[in-house]
């Protein structure tokens, strides 16, 4: 038996396993909470460190405390595509969907939610046609890509973190 001792492995499986045994609300608020701590650490591994930029993340009113907030950064500052901003964009609102809904057969095969996974852009194994009438899977394999994108992004962004400088006044 072959083990890999890579935390981030170690932790990507133990995600998916548990992703994949989830009802489907809890999906996707596992999905969302991922993708969102998986930002804060690209940003975090990005902007220059210390006191300021840890309030930005910290407290109740944190301007960056929010999955919202954050990828609308990552974004803006070039640390995420397009195509990952968009995903994440409906995966929150998926995620959003599913907190504020209380009827407990609510599921991927609601109108809404079956039309937002319908836009989700990850790449799927095979034909994506194949897919359409399980919205859940695509759901699924779409937070799944969009986590192993990044599975080693902050490593990345960390060569090009941004630091202080002194500015010429005039």
């Amino acid at each position: 038996m072959v083990t890999n001792d890579n935390p981030k492995i170690i932790l990507f499986s133990k995600f998916v396993k548990e992703f994949q045994n989830e009802t489907d609300r809890g999906a996707a608020i596992l999905a969302a909470a991922m993708l969102d701590q998986k930002l804060k650490t690209v940003l975090q591994d990005y902007l220059i460190e210390g006191k300021s930029t840890d309030f930005l993340f910290k407290g109740p009113n944190a301007p960056l405390g929010s999955f919202s907030s954050r990828q609308h950064l990552a974004y803006s500052l070039g640390l995420i595509s397009e195509y990952e901003y968009n995903d994440c964009e409906i995966v929150r609102k998926i995620r959003n969907d599913f907190a504020h809904k209380f009827e407990l057969e609510f599921s991927f095969n609601d109108k809404r939610i079956s039309d937002l996974c319908l836009n989700l852009r990850a790449s799927t194994p095979g034909d994506r046609e194949s897919f359409k009438n399980d919205r859940r899977f695509l759901f699924v394999n779409s937070v799944i890509m969009l986590y192993m994108h990044w599975l080693y992004r902050e490593e990345s962004v960390r060569k090009v973190r941004l630091t202080s400088r002194e500015w010429e006044v005039g």
